[in-house]
């Protein structure tokens, strides 16, 4: 993705990066990822190209190092006002 290709997953944890293109790059199992490749080489070449743009795009705006300060910043407010670190949400993408 973060090289501006398309790309299949299993990791549901992948979905929010994918973002509009997560129903036809997330796959379950063996057939259906099997299924998600011949669709996607049935695609155009701009076509792919175009996924891969917007799948770049999400990747630099959820896990780019001004991205992952902002939400350490967060989590350091909310310890700041009395949540435990169980409370928070650093492990996810905002």
């Amino acid at each position: 993705m973060s090289c501006g290709r398309p790309c299949l997953v299993a990791n549901e944890d992948f979905r929010e990066t994918l973002g509009t293109h997560a129903q036809r790059l997330l796959f379950h199992g063996d057939e259906d990822l099997a299924a998600k490749i011949a669709t996607l080489l049935r695609e155009s070449a701009a076509s792919r190209a175009a996924i891969g743009l917007d799948l770049r795009a999400n990747v630099v705006r959820l896990h780019s190092l001004p991205h992952l300060a902002e939400r350490v910043l967060e989590q350091i407010n909310l310890i700041g006002m009395g949540k435990t670190p169980s409370q928070t949400t650093i492990g996810k993408a905002a």
